[in-house]
Formats: C-alpha cells, sequence, structure tokens
C-alpha cells in the first residue's frame, strides 16, 4: 500500500462524508489502524468494504485539532500516512429579525416568526426582553440553524417589542422585534 498525508476539517456533532485515503500501492489491504496519536471522538478507522482502502467515518463530537498516523498493510508490506483534523468551535451566532411589525390575531395560529442566523449553529433560544403573550414560544429550528416563534396567542396584549437571543458553545447575540395584535 502507498498511502498519502491529507489535512481536513469538519463540523463538530454533524456526519462526516467517509474520508477515503489515497492508496496508490494497489492490493487488497488487511488492516487499517491509527499508530499514532488518538482519532477525535466519535471517528472511526476502517478498511473499505472493498478492501482498497482506509477510511474514517462517525459523527466528531469535540473541538479539538490532531494529527493522527494511520497504517494500512497487506501481505507486500505497509505505509503510513499523517491525517490531519481540525474540528473548530461553532462561530457565535449572528442573529437577524423582522423588521416589519408582526401583527397577531388572537386565538389564531401564527405562520411561524423565524428569525435569521448567518453565524454558527443554534442550540439555545430565549426571550431576554420583553414577554411573549401566552399561548406563543420560542424553540430552536429543528435543523439547529436558529430561533423560531410559533404558536397561538390566547390573550391581548398591548404593542410591545420583544429580544430574542440565540446561543451556542461560542457565544450568543440577540435581534430586537415588535409584535401587536389585531382584534
Amino acid at each position: 500500500s502507498n498511502l498519502s498525508d491529507q489535512s481536513v476539517s469538519y463540523i463538530r456533532s454533524e456526519e462526516i462524508s467517509p474520508l477515503r485515503l489515497n492508496n496508490t500501492g494497489g492490493g487488497a489491504l488487511s488492516t487499517c489502524e491509527v499508530t499514532s496519536g488518538t482519532l477525535p471522538t466519535g471517528l472511526i478507522l476502517r478498511v473499505t468494504s472493498d478492501s482498497t482502502t482506509c477510511e474514517i467515518i462517525g459523527v466528531p463530537s469535540v473541538v479539538t485539532t490532531t494529527t493522527v498516523s494511520v497504517t494500512a498493510s497487506n501481505p507486500g508490506g505497509s505505509d503510513t500516512a499523517d491525517i490531519t483534523i481540525e474540528i473548530p468551535a461553532q462561530p457565535i451566532p449572528n442573529l437577524s429579525a423582522p423588521s416589519e411589525l408582526q401583527t397577531l390575531i388572537l386565538n389564531q395560529s401564527i405562520t411561524p416568526i423565524v428569525l435569521s442566523n448567518t453565524g454558527g449553529l443554534v442550540t439555545g433560544c430565549s426571550v431576554i426582553a420583553g414577554t411573549l403573550p401566552t399561548g406563543l414560544s420560542i424553540d430552536v429550528t429543528s435543523d439547529n440553524t436558529t430561533c423560531e416563534i410559533t404558536g397561538t396567542p390566547t390573550e391581548v396584549v398591548s404593542s410591545t417589542n420583544i429580544s430574542i437571543q440565540a446561543t451556542n458553545e461560542s457565544g450568543s447575540d440577540y435581534a430586537n422585534f415588535s409584535l401587536s395584535m389585531a382584534l
């Protein structure tokens, strides 16, 4: 086998596309092993199903930068490559809210109010100023990209300004918008 060194970067908590090591030596591999260093938690090394090379698969769960040495072996010999793996922390969220006044109708389900986020993935959303009308809630979207407000307002409130905060492992950002009720 004949492997070549590589450097890769992955996003923590997202499944990686399998990293196949470039094996130009030919011949079916019998083993692939990490011979120096440690793969980041959540990643594993294995021989591909067609035995042509080694691959790293999985979902990295830690923020790290590390270099591992991978050795591939077959009856003709072995070769080692260094793989540098970077898993950076998420960028801080960069949140913005709709600029237009959000008008709600009492006892009528709202169209979700989805805030825009051009930063990192979001792990938490909260109201940090103002109060959402009873019946509305704020949550992280299912894809962890931003915050959204959903529900059915069951109380009449006067026009109100709301500040929403989005957080992740690296920090937080907030956005302001206004709500009013139509009777």
